[in-house]
């Protein structure tokens, strides 16, 4: 028989389970029906922390919050109260050791394994393991709700929305109202993503930052099948250009307003703008499209950005208030470690592209951040 030793510490709850079973499957069943039971187990031994979702969304919906769905989200989550996970969809014992420091969201958004990821996610709840936003109950919703791996089972990617409680009310309506118009095949052609009815500023951030942490593999792929036929120097040459692009991106984050709560999206989101420009400067270059400015075109971009840049500086006190945490200085730095960035990338194309003027070069980079200082000149 399987023995449960189970303590609580600093708010989580730890389990170990011991198996007096040799038979590989009836060991997977055990632990199945094991892993199937912990919601009732937390729920009746420790119902202050109890993992049912309407914890936190029921307490509001008590308090007559007039903006929830309340009877609506109870009345589908009553629907789905009895249903339990397939035995066979847990870890077995020899993947139990394979798994032991597994992270659920690290196997299924990079390793793309939803197989794996679908295991891990149960061993990560039984164990209070839970490494990140995405990790656990987020993806077996996911996995579930898409049949990915598995066969489409709306109903257990239905209960655990109902058991979710991450996010904001209105994000946890929206995880219960989305899956359950899928159970009904009601305008369901979208897959469900958890990040599908975000509305705080705090998950804004940790969405946009795992959505771009798939674009960066993305475009990384695709520049390691560039350099692929580079030569070795070709490759160092952009390699230090690439040191000195990155100081730039970590230096220009000062330039996005980091004020409120979803602070981290705009940072994000203005890394991204700046790495898929990049990106698809890299993808133009490699198909032959250069840049073709002439030296008068540098002279007018370049009398341009000092202007601008001479009327951001001259701002005083109110004028850029409105700039949020962006100072003046942040900007001059910035501009400091853009200038850094032409000149290494100057010197990187007269290795790669010789044929190209390097004042071509030059004009194309000044365009790009003209754009991105526009806003602070245009502010009043």
């Amino acid at each position: 028989m399987p023995t449960i030793n189970m303590h609580g510490g600093s708010g989580v709850i730890a389990l170990r389970v011991q198996l007096a079973v040799s038979d590989s499957r009836t060991q997977s069943a055990v632990l199945n029906v094991i892993i199937g039971g912990l919601l009732l187990i937390c729920t009746l031994l420790f119902p202050a922390i109890s993992i049912a979702g309407q914890v936190g969304y029921q307490k509001m919906c008590e308090e007559g919050n007039p903006f929830l769905h309340c009877e609506q989200a109870r009345e589908i989550c009553k629907q789905v109260e009895s249903v339990t996970i397939p035995n066979q969809d847990g870890p077995t014992i020899e993947e139990r050791e394979k798994l032991k420091e597994c992270i659920s969201s690290v196997l299924y958004y990079e390793a793309s394994d939803a197989v794996l990821a679908r295991k891990c996610a149960y061993l990560q709840i039984e164990q209070g393991r839970l490494d990140g936003p995405f990790d656990g109950v987020p993806i077996l919703m996911r996995i579930y709700a898409n049949g990915e791996g598995v066969e489409p089972n709306h109903e257990l990617a239905l209960k655990f929305a109902c058991d979710d409680d991450g996010g904001a009310a209105a994000e946890y309506e929206g995880r219960v109202f989305s899956i359950n118009q899928m159970r009904a095949n009601v305008d369901s052609e979208r897959d469900f993503d958890y990040c599908n009815n975000v509305t705080s500023g705090l998950m804004q951030g940790y969405c946009a930052g795992r959505d771009a942490d798939i674009e960066k593999r993305k475009r990384n792929a695709k520049l390691a099948e560039y350099m692929s036929s580079w030569s070795e120097g070709e490759k160092r040459g952009f390699e230090k250009l690439r040191l000195i692009w990155e100081k730039y991106l970590e230096v220009s984050l000062n330039e996005v307003d980091q004020s409120g709560t979803g602070r981290n999206a705009f940072m994000t989101a203005h890394t991204e703008l700046l790495e898929n420009n990049f990106a698809s400067s890299m993808d133009e270059f490699n198909q032959g499209k250069f840049p073709t400015y002439s030296k008068e075109d540098f002279a007018q971009v370049d009398y341009e950005l000092n202007m601008i840049y001479k009327k951001i500086q001259g701002r005083t006190g109110d004028q850029s208030l409105s700039w949020g945490t962006v100072t003046r200085i942040d900007i001059k730095n910035a501009q400091r470690a853009w200038r850094k960035f032409r000149d290494a990338w100057v010197v990187f194309a007269n290795q790669k592209y010789p044929l190209v003027a390097a004042v071509a070069w030059k004009t194309w980079l000044t365009r790009e951040r003209i754009e991105l200082l526009k806003e602070f000149s245009e502010t009043h």
